[in-house]
């Protein structure tokens, strides 16, 4: 674990006790912490605005209901909101019938580049990427999520997912590998697909 996320993890467990003697100014901090990882998540899932922003005040809602439970021995608290944010995208998808695939990231913090031609090609690898881990099954999109997107340790993803660790920590490293060789031999067949196109 690195400094910044165990900083942060300190921070948020002495926000939520806080919170729980009753002080406003916590609750407002810790909202304000979680509440971009909890709409990425569920962003990542869902991808209809209306929807996304139904479950993350359902789950803000379920937290605060539930706030004196939590067990620092767990996990973190975003460990804890984000295992609450996947549950509810279990149910919303249960409930509505669907299963969402892998979230489209270009909404998603996307740095500005000024320079037209390298945000094409930026953009064009990224949807190469993007297909890629689209075509990947449901657990290991939760996995690259929970373990990228949020930036959770291993021990807290095995928790929220149930799995062992050291599984999880081998599927990762198996599927980070696939989608590199996959991308780059897409990258030489469009290399040679560009060649034969100018001879």
């Amino acid at each position: 674990m690195d400094l910044t996320t165990a900083l942060r993890d300190r921070r948020q467990a002495s926000l939520l006790k806080a919170a729980l003697k009753g002080d406003a100014n916590s609750i407002k901090s810790l909202y304000g912490e979680l509440f971009d990882h909890v709409y990425k998540y569920i962003f990542m899932k869902i991808h209809n605005r209306h929807d996304v922003e139904d479950l993350v005040s359902e789950v803000f809602y379920r937290f605060l209901k539930v706030l004196d439970t939590y067990d620092s021995k767990k996990g973190s608290v975003m460990a804890w909101i984000i295992t609450m944010s996947r549950n509810a995208v279990i149910d919303f998808q249960r409930s509505s019938g669907r299963t969402i695939p892998l979230a489209d990231y270009k909404e998603l913090d996307r740095g500005h580049n000024p320079d037209t031609l390298s945000r094409i090609v930026e953009s064009e690898q990224i949807a190469q990427v993007e297909a890629l881990l689209s075509a990947l099954p449901p657990t290991i999109n939760d996995l690259f999520h929970l373990r990228i997107g949020m930036n959770l340790r291993w021990s807290e993803i095995a928790r929220i997912l149930n799995t062992d660790e050291l599984v999880l920590r081998k599927q990762f490293s198996r599927t980070v590998k696939a989608i590199k060789d996959k991308y780059h031999r897409h990258l030489k067949n469009t290399v040679k697909e560009g060649r034969r196109a100018t001879t």
